[in-house]
Formats: structure tokens, C-alpha cells, sequence
């Protein structure tokens, strides 16, 4: 299988699987009192804001509407783009 890796020395490919370094990353561990200290003293709001947008009520009048005036929008522009070829 190490082989098959492209490895030549079989310590090669256990440096990489077990890196000798990498259990160094952790120098100190709180305690669970040191823990519900830093808790206690930063609070946080575990609620997250709400910051989501209300939507209007739109009655059936003001969306045919809208949609006219869209239609007019886009047909003018189309218009447009063909009598002067501009965008």
C-alpha cells in the first residue's frame, strides 16, 4: 500500500499520518470552572437577531399594476434598443 502511496520509506508516510507536532497545539486546557467563569463574565445573547424583512401585503389591484408597468417598461425599452441599438 505505501507503495501505491509513492512513498519509498514506510516512516515517511507515519510522519505524515501521525505528525509530531500536532498534538502541541493545545498548551493549556481550562478547567470547568475557569470555563463557566469566562462564560458568566461574556455573556453572550444566544438569540440571534432577527433581521428578516417583513413583507407588505399586496392586494391583487397593486400587483396587476406593478405588472403593467413592467410590461410597459420592458416594451419601451425594447422599442427603444431597436430604433436607436442602444442598451
Amino acid at each position: 500500500m505505501i507503495k501505491d502511496v509513492g512513498y519509498r520509506n514506510e516512516m515517511d508516510v507515519n510522519t505524515l499520518v501521525d505528525y509530531p507536532g500536532e498534538n502541541d497545539e493545545c498548551s493549556m486546557v481550562q478547567s470547568y470552572e475557569e470555563i463557566v467563569v469566562d462564560i458568566i463574565e461574556n455573556p453572550t445573547n444566544d438569540e440571534a437577531e432577527d433581521d428578516s424583512i417583513l413583507l407588505e401585503l399586496v392586494t391583487r389591484k397593486e400587483a396587476l399594476s406593478a405588472t403593467t408597468t413592467l410590461h410597459n417598461f420592458f416594451a419601451a425599452r425594447e422599442l427603444d434598443t431597436r430604433t436607436h441599438g442602444c442598451n
